[in-house]
């Protein structure tokens, strides 16, 4: 098992290959223990039966798209990467703390996959601990951060470098 800490919230992947190169941008995030620190979700890896009717909604990203299933005790989310045929699947309960993947069911997977679910279940569990997430990029200027904020490729990551 591996375990986190980003802002103060606890999350763990039940995956040691998890801790692989592909993660590195994990890695200074992971704690032996959660401590004192909430714990947003644990995600466990299994197969998941084949979802049925029509996604209750679905949007598309830069990477991929999205459908989800509102059940009565649970949501389903399919993310399927732009131009890939394969279609990966989550189930996480109503407050979004036991989260289940499919992504090792048939073998082969592409990592940024795994980084899109832990991303959905960080921000969907993190709503139920009073987190607002802001996608940004922050400097330190003297005793004041500043962040710089918007969608991806604007040039937050360039701006910060430039101050």
């Amino acid at each position: 098992m591996s375990v986190y800490k980003i802002a103060g919230l606890g999350f763990c992947i039940e995956s040691e290959e998890f801790d692989s190169f592909f993660y590195h941008n994990y890695r200074p995030f992971r704690v032996e223990a959660i401590g004192d620190a909430p714990l947003l979700f644990r995600m466990d890896f299994k197969p998941l039966p084949a979802v049925q009717g029509e996604p209750t909604c679905c949007f598309h990203t830069d990477r991929g798209v999205y459908r989800i299933w509102l059940q009565e005790y649970f949501y389903i989310v399919e993310f399927q990467l732009n131009g890939s045929k394969r279609k990966y699947r989550m189930r996480a309960d109503k407050s979004w703390s036991q989260v289940e993947t499919d992504i090792y069911a048939n073998g082969l997977y592409d990592p940024l996959v795994l980084n899109e679910l832990i991303l959905i279940a960080f921000v969907y569990s993190a709503a139920f601990h009073d987190a607002v997430l802001l996608h940004a990029s922050c400097i330190r200027y003297g005793e004041r951060g500043v962040a710089f904020i918007g969608p991806s490729g604007i040039g937050k990551s360039t701006h910060s470098l430039l101050w």
